[in-house]
């Protein structure tokens, strides 16, 4: 008999590759003589063991084995019959039926197998002896261990996930887009709460964070100087509110609500009155202007020029300067809470000046009487 065979690669495409061979060429004699009218049976077995690398590195390699160009002739087995002694009948032999078959195959190390148990079904795939390697992967399910599913890799689901506790309704989790249009894009919903230990974290710029809502967002916004906590609830269109990272909180409108500035003594020291309060007072300049470029809905308006204010000496910590939010560049500002201390003083000063003024005159009045 004459032929090969061949283990034989796939790629999944269309290349097939040979990878080792068997030669079955093999001359077959017979062991023992014919029995008359009785069909003999030869059987034979080949084995090869091939050495070989895996292709694929993804480890989906494709096997499979192939017999080419098989066959099997009679090169001179006879029968001879005796019917007696005197006469010897030679006939040629007959070759019935050949079969060819792959008894068994294995692969060393065995890295991928599916198996079903009693206890549960679970398919492997083992390329490395660290059990969490990105080589590995397995899917198992035990419905007697603590693992009723247990999935190491990446899972990929088509379609809804939906968790609750046993025997509960509520709270469920859902991952997932729903079936609705009014869960379209929502990835994860739940009527519970959520809880985490560590951060829940959101990307950065203008297209992520936290949205509130149809028209609400917070996020963070790591592209200004400094970075800032942006706040928008009329639209997502920009930030009605920012909290930079150098602690300085910034609102398009008016802040409404309760302060208290902290004024406790134990927080200051080297405390001296306002000195030349009138003074510095009668160097300010109130103006009535008109607002105008990114704040010209704001109309007609009374106030300071903050570069005014910061050049009277002593009054520089009345202004600051901090990024814009609306402009998103450096403006200055007056801090109009201080000008209270110094109204007070001055108010103190100038009664003082009132009232020896008051004085003067009523010696002036008594001396005129005289």
């Amino acid at each position: 008999m004459t032929g090969t065979a061949k283990l034989m690669h796939y790629d999944g495409g269309s290349t097939h590759t040979q990878i080792g061979s068997l030669s079955l060429t093999q001359t077959l004699s017979p062991e023992t003589g014919f029995i008359d009218d009785v069909t003999t049976v030869f059987s034979r077995t080949k084995t090869k063991t091939i050495n070989h690398t895996a292709i694929n590195g993804d480890g989906n390699d494709r096997y499979y084995l192939i017999i080419e160009s098989f066959s099997c002739t009679n090169n001179g087995f006879i029968q001879i019959y005796n019917p007696t002694p005197s006469k010897t009948i030679t006939i040629n032999s007959s070759i019935l039926n050949v079969t060819v078959e792959f008894s068994a195959a294995s692969h060393s190390p065995s890295n991928k197998i599916t198996q079903l148990a009693p206890a549960g079904l679970q398919t492997i795939n083992l390329g490395n002896a660290t059990l969490e390697n990105d080589a590995n992967a397995y899917f198992r399910t035990d419905v007697e261990g603590e693992k009723t599913i247990d999935i190491l890799g990446e899972t990929h689901v088509t379609g809804s996930i939906f968790v609750r506790e046993r025997e509960q309704t509520s709270p469920s989790v859902r991952i997932g887009e729903g079936p609705t249009s009014n869960t379209t894009n929502i990835l994860i919903e739940t009527d519970g709460n959520v809880r985490a230990d560590g951060y829940i974290r959101a990307g950065t710029g203008d297209s992520n964070g936290f949205r509130l809502g149809t028209s609400a967002e917070i996020v963070y916004n790591s592209t200004p100087s400094p970075s800032r906590v942006e706040f928008t609830a009329g639209g997502v269109s920009g930030p009605e509110a920012l909290l930079d990272t150098s602690g300085n909180f910034h609102a398009k409108a008016d802040v409404v609500g309760y302060s208290a500035t902290i004024s406790d003594v134990q927080f200051k020291e080297n405390i001296n009155p306002i000195e030349s309060a009138l003074f510095k007072v009668q160097q300010l300049r109130g103006v009535e202007f008109d607002w105008k470029t990114d704040y010209n809905d704001r109309g007609h308006d009374i106030g300071f020029i903050a570069q005014e204010v910061e050049g009277v000496k002593g009054l520089e910590p009345f202004v600051s300067e901090h990024n814009n939010i609306i402009t998103d560049k450096p403006a200055k500002v007056v801090h109009y809470d201080k000008v209270v201390a110094l109204l007070v003083e001055a108010v103190k000063e100038q009664q003082t000046q009132i009232e020896e003024l008051k004085s003067e005159v009523q010696e002036l009045r008594d001396g005129s009487s005289e």
